[in-house]
């Protein structure tokens, strides 16, 4: 098992969902903990804007973006030097959720998430 830090200050994240509005977050201590074919994704929510209500709509989320160009350049950095990796999840608090897809474009990074 290895983690590897991503970023320890704080930034912006936002998640979707077909059946909620979007939910804007503040986290840090973004990281990614690697286990045999699988990295999990972890960062600690911040007590701003929606973070109370995280718990609570956590279930209706299908999309978790980042917009942050220093967390893009070290996820996708992550991404090319592990292509043996074949499964992703995202854990923050005591949600676990599965990421069917990465979609990266110049300023964001998506994860659709099951």
């Amino acid at each position: 098992m290895t983690t590897i830090a991503l970023r320890s200050t704080k930034f912006f994240i936002v998640f979707y969902g077909d059946e909620i509005s979007e939910k804007e977050y503040y986290a840090k201590k973004m990281a990614v903990t690697v286990v045999d074919t699988t990295a999990v994704f972890t960062m600690e929510l911040l007590e701003l804007l929606d973070a109370k209500s995280f718990l609570n709509d956590a279930s209706s989320f299908d999309t978790f973006v980042l917009d942050d160009s220093f967390l893009i350049k070290k996820i996708v950095s992550f991404l090319k030097n592990n292509s043996e990796i074949k499964f992703f999840s995202l854990k923050i608090r005591e949600t676990n959720f599965r990421i069917s897809k990465i979609k990266i474009d110049g300023t964001k990074v998506r994860f659709h998430l099951f």
